[in-house]
């Protein structure tokens, strides 16, 4: 099988050092990524389950659907960084 690493990004810190910005953290309708527009995500609860898997040509996801809660989002199949819907 083939093996590879996932860097969970927790911290607005860290998120700042790897030249990634999710906004706004809490969000209600929509996150945006800045710095990457077209990306492939996939959106998990905290538990690990798979919500939803997609792509997206303007930086943006949106998450009105979700019920409020903590959420990690995989972006790229690289980077995950977990953001509150109100």
């Amino acid at each position: 099988k083939d093996a590879y690493t996932t860097k969970l990004i927790l911290d607005v810190e860290e998120l700042e050092a790897e030249q990634l910005m999710l906004y706004p953290n809490p969000a209600t309708d929509r996150i945006h990524i800045s710095t990457i527009e077209d990306f492939y995500f996939v959106l998990t609860d905290m538990r690990g389950r798979k919500i939803t898997e997609g792509e997206t040509s303007d930086g943006t996801v949106n998450i009105t659907s979700l019920a409020s809660g903590c959420y990690l989002i995989q972006i790229n199949n690289d980077k995950i960084v977990k953001f509150e819907k109100k």
